[in-house]
């Protein structure tokens, strides 16, 4: 063995590479442990149920990638997807339920709410933008 192959596996080497992908290795042995106790871990309808569910929270993460990777971050963005949640679920009752938030409104169409529930939030994000950007409020917080 060479002297550059014992150096590229060494002790130190090896723990600085489990210390630097920490949260992989922690992720392929708890998917390797869910196979091995369930075995229709593995199926094609549970892999479509993970990527169904992790969908929005991929959306929410390269939207805010961009702001992490120029040395910014935002907090607003579970803030925001509460808000169209609140407004879309709120506007998207049927007219059978007793509970209505608004009783005497027509039901929409599937399409208004959302439109409503994007324009809103992107209302509350340029505020929020504007009044971070104008008064620098984040440097007050950072100090």
């Amino acid at each position: 063995m060479s002297e550059t192959s014992q150096k590229k596996w060494s002790k130190s080497s090896i723990a600085d590479f489990l210390i630097n992908n920490a949260i992989y290795v922690v992720l392929l042995l708890l998917v390797i442990i869910i196979i091995c106790m369930d075995s229709s871990f593995l199926s094609v309808t549970n892999f479509r149920f993970i990527i169904t569910q992790a969908s929005t929270r991929v959306i929410l993460a390269l939207g805010v990638a961009g702001l992490l990777v120029l040395a910014g971050t935002d907090l607003s963005v579970g803030r925001m997807v509460g808000l169209s949640a609140v407004i879309s679920a709120s506007l998207l009752q049927t007219p059978e339920y007793a509970r209505r938030i608004f009783p005497d409104m027509a039901q929409l169409p599937v399409f208004v709410p959302i439109l409503l529930a994007i324009f809103f939030t992107a209302l509350a994000s340029t505020i929020s933008g504007y009044v971070i950007a104008k008064f620098k409020v984040l440097l007050y917080f950072l100090q």
